[in-house]
């Protein structure tokens, strides 16, 4: 399964087409992240980049891993302007209906 659905976007902030989120205002955003490794038999790497190159958080899943979901989440300072990003970096990574991806500003 490989589903892209766009459960909340107030305001309009994540571009539905390119999957980048852009800061509105500066402060504050938690970041969550929750992802299906979708091959057992490869090392599989997901990484949410701030501005194209700045990691913010990093999911990865060893080779012949049983493990199939798992989260993370951080918090990011961002200045207005600034993007969000999620890239499969190694292997394969999916989202089906338990993942997802999300941004919220917390001050």
């Amino acid at each position: 399964y490989n589903n892209w659905a766009i459960d909340y976007n107030q305001g309009g902030y994540l571009n539905n087409t390119t999957g980048v989120f852009t800061a509105p205002v500066a402060g504050l955003y938690q970041i969550n992240l929750n992802v299906r490794n979708a091959g057992n038999a490869a090392y599989s790497q997901l990484i949410c980049y701030k501005n194209g190159s700045v990691v913010q958080i990093c999911i990865e899943y060893a080779g012949s891993s049983t493990m199939n979901h798992t989260g993370g989440g951080t918090v990011a300072k961002l200045s207005a302007g600034d993007t969000l990003m999620i890239k499969v970096a190694a292997g394969t990574i999916t989202f089906d209906g338990n993942d997802f991806w999300s941004v919220a500003y917390i001050g």
